[in-house]
């Protein structure tokens, strides 16, 4: 093996992908294409964050009144929904991550309405009470309503789905 070959002059340029390269000035600088958070905060931003929390809040809150304590669980769902909402980039992702999430809760409200009545022991049984002509039927309107609410939302968000949603979570 020949001297020259170890020398500095010889060595090739670090490439991008090299994760052994040195550091160099430009990789202090920020990133100009990174979004700065402070640049979202807009009007615009904050009302759809907080009219989507409201939305959310409030239909989970008339859904599980009889569950637990409406002053607990209307903040408790707007914080978090809000803080999700925050998360989105444009009105559009709001507006989709809201439409998907009261999909969700129309799927799951019959549950939670005849939830109380299963658990205070009345006189059939929950498997009886759960099929329950009334009670089949009340699924099934809100099957049905979170299936329009569900396939509006979808063709808002260009037909990506639910799905692409979480696998861009995950990779993020």
């Amino acid at each position: 093996m020949s001297d020259r070959a170890d020398t500095i002059e010889d060595r090739p340029e670090p490439d991008a992908t090299d994760e052994h390269a040195e550091p160099t000035e430009a990789d202090d600088r920020p990133d100009p294409t990174a979004t700065d958070r402070r640049a979202r905060i807009s009007p615009g931003h904050v009302g759809g964050v907080v009219l989507g929390a409201l939305a959310v809040s409030l239909y989970a809150t008339w859904m599980a009144a009889d569950l637990v304590g409406r002053w607990l669980l209307f903040p408790v769902v707007a914080v978090v929904a809000g803080y999700l909402l925050h998360q989105r980039e444009t009105g559009r992702e709001q507006l989709v991550f809201v439409g998907y999430t009261l999909a969700g809760l129309l799927v799951v409200t019959p549950v939670v309405v005849v939830l109380p009545d299963a658990v205070a022991g009345f006189d059939v049984g929950a498997t009886t009470m759960l099929f329950m002509t009334s009670n089949a039927l009340l699924f099934v309107l809100f099957a049905l309503l979170a299936g329009v609410v569900a396939a509006v939302t979808f063709r808002l968000d260009r037909g990506r789905g639910i799905v692409q949603h979480v696998r861009q979570t995950r990779a993020d």
